[in-house]
Formats: structure tokens, sequence, C-alpha cells
């Protein structure tokens, strides 16, 4: 039985990670996307127009999106040069910190969630496929005597490569699909970000109406 030799491995390798991105990217055209800004209260009661943030759709559905609110840990993170002593730095400082989340209701349609849901069980049989086929890998230069470690030690970089860069494309998709959010400083205020076009022009006519009616009421 012949084997393949390293570098036919991760030629092989290559062209395998290629074409299962192409497979499982479906990049849907359609307009730039937008941002939007509206009261807290209503993002969080999900007191939105009724029609899709992603695509503009009617809809009647929700999806809940909570977000960290209390920032990265920036420079810190070089923390993880200094050994296990940095390490522990890190580990104390992320668990002793103040956390801070915002959750926020909005309108999704039900091809949108649809979508989210498929990149995500995408994303996790990717991982679990890479760690399965790293055990097979280990296993067989154990079980099979023609199988040499060197053999065995490209193929487990091959099948990784092809885990990381699959499980960076469903990611990747999954979180297209996601709302960002940004809290102003006086924190009555929430930013949405990569939402579609007409889903900001109509949080924008409501809060203006919102506002007429407020304003009319105080007379």
């Amino acid at each position: 039985m012949k084997i393949p030799t390293g570098a036919a491995q991760l030629e092989a390798a290559v062209t395998l990670a290629a074409a299962f991105s192409q497979r499982i990217v479906r990049k849907r055209k359609g307009p730039s996307m937008a941002a939007v800004t509206v009261f807290i209260d209503d993002a969080v009661s999900g007191n939105l127009p009724g029609i899709c943030a992603k695509s503009a759709e009617p809809t009647t559905r929700h999806m809940t999106i909570t977000e960290d609110m209390s920032g990265s840990l920036g420079a810190l993170w070089l923390a993880v040069l200094f050994g296990p002593v940095g390490w522990l730095v890190l580990v104390l400082v992320a668990l002793s910190r103040r956390r801070s989340n915002l959750t926020v209701r909005l309108p999704y349609s039900t091809q949108v969630l649809g979508w989210n849901t498929s990149a995500v069980r995408e994303m996790y049989w990717c991982i679990g496929g890479t760690v399965a086929a790293l055990g097979l890998c280990v296993a067989a230069s154990v079980a099979i005597p023609i199988v040499d470690g060197s053999t065995a030690w490209i193929a487990a970089m091959a099948v990784l490569v092809v885990g990381v860069v699959a499980t960076a494309v469903c990611r990747s998709r999954a979180l297209r699909l996601l709302v960002g959010l940004t809290l102003d400083a006086s924190g009555r205020w929430v930013t949405l970000h990569n939402v579609h076009p007409v889903f900001a022009e109509a949080c924008t006519a409501a809060e203006r109406r919102y506002a007429a009616d407020r304003n009319t009421a105080r007379l």
C-alpha cells in the first residue's frame, strides 16, 4: 500500500479546506447594512417595528441577543506571554471584574432564524468532526503499523487546518446574521449595528412618532 507523501497530504488538505469553505459559505447578496439608535426600553422589550432586522421581511418572531458591555481585557491579554504566572493573573482579573450584559429582543424572520440555527449547528459539527478526526489519527498511528509517527502527525495537522478553517467560516456566517449592540454613555440609548436599511428607517420613523406623541401629551 502506497502512503501519500507529506507534500501530497498537505496539498490535499488545502484543496479540501477550500472546497469545504466554498460549500458552506453561501453568500447572499443584499443591500449594505446600516445602524440605528433606539431607546433602550424599546430594544429590551422588543417594542420595535414588525419587520426583520436583517431582511426587512414582515415578522412577528423575535431573537434574543445578549452582548457583554463590560469591555475586553485589552492589554491584559499580554499576560499570556509570561507563562503560568501571567495566566493566573489573567484568570483572576477576568473572574473578579464586574460584568455587564445587555439583552435585547429584535424582530427576526423565520428564514433568518433558520439560517442562524444552521450556521451554529454547522460550527458545532465542524468542532466535533475535527476532534473525532484527530482522535482517529492518533489511534491509527498506534494501531496500524504501516502508519508511522510522521505520517500521523502530518495527517493530524491537515485535519486541524481543515477543521479550523471550516469552524471559522461557520462562525463568521453566524456572526453576520447577528446584530451588534453599542450602549451610549447615558445608558438610555442603544445603537443597533448591521441591520437592514429599511429596518433602520422604520425605527427612525417610529421614534419620531413616539417623540411627537410625547410632546403632544405634555401640551
